[in-house]
């Protein structure tokens, strides 16, 4: 059998971003694995940038357990095994000083995130990615490409290339969604690093409707999600369609190291 991981920096990237695809390997017979990094459980107070998304997502008082069972419900319509690390979201993490990492609830999670570096972080995600693989065992790995720059994308994006690339597994960066219908911009990736060619994959209307049914699980994030009076479904057949008149597709990249090349 085959089997696939999915490393998700949150409770929907996957399911959003490359759902259909994880569905259609689920169907022929893979066993797919998603692990969501950032799924921890923070501890009260909240700052005021977190109180925010809260009133967004229209939750009280702690909302990552409803956002965990919103995301095994998903992944369980979609054939897909839920797997949660507790590393904590970029709106609950502290500076070392004790000050928020994202304080301004006027400003975009990663422009005050990326100001700083998490080295300490970095190193346990690394770690974490490469023990659970290690048990796992997977033949392939698919995680986000980190399109529009979020900095937990980010973060999961290279500390799974980093635990990763030398091992010889097939790695995959999967197009963030929603950000790739309105961005393109990729942050660098890890040094000696590079992308292979964008493969466009598309997706028969089995797994586009299982993606889509699987998405309305996510309650808490879907007006979030909307943007300019449209659902977040039509926000992604829109996109898909601008690749493919007739086809719903999510699209990949490769990649390649210097080790492998050289």
């Amino acid at each position: 059998m085959v089997r696939v991981l999915a490393v998700s920096p949150h409770l929907d990237d996957a399911v959003v971003s490359y759902g259909a695809r994880l569905h259609r390997l689920a169907r022929s017979g893979a066993e797919v694995v998603v692990l969501t990094v950032f799924a921890g459980v923070p501890s009260p107070p909240y700052s005021e940038a977190a109180q925010r998304y809260h009133d967004v997502w229209g939750v009280t008082g702690n909302p990552v357990p409803q956002r965990v069972q919103e995301d095994i419900a998903a992944l369980r319509a979609l054939d897909l095994t839920p797997r949660h690390a507790d590393f904590l979201d970029a709106l609950y993490r502290r500076l070392p000083d004790g000050g928020w990492l994202v304080a301004d609830p006027t400003r975009s999670v990663s422009r005050q995130a990326l100001e700083v570096e998490e080295p300490d972080l970095m190193a346990s995600l690394k770690v974490w990615i490469s023990d659970f693989a290690a048990d796992y065992r997977p033949d392939v790995v698919f995680t986000c490409a980190a399109i529009g720059r979020h900095v937990d994308h980010w973060r999961a994006r290279d500390a799974t290339v980093g635990a990763l690339v030398s091992t010889g597994i097939e790695l995959r960066l999967w197009e963030d969604l929603p950000y790739g219908g309105r961005a393109s911009e990729m942050p660098p990736l890890p040094a000696g690093v590079s992308l292979t060619e964008r493969v466009v994959e598309q997706v028969g209307p089995i797994d586009r409707d299982a993606k889509f049914a699987a998405v309305q699980h996510y309650v808490s994030q879907l007006d979030l999600l909307a943007r300019d009076g449209a659902s977040l479904r039509e926000r992604l057949s829109r996109h898909a369609r601008t690749r493919s008149r007739t086809a719903y597709n999510e699209a990949t990249w490769g990649l390649t190291s210097a080790e492998a090349t050289g």
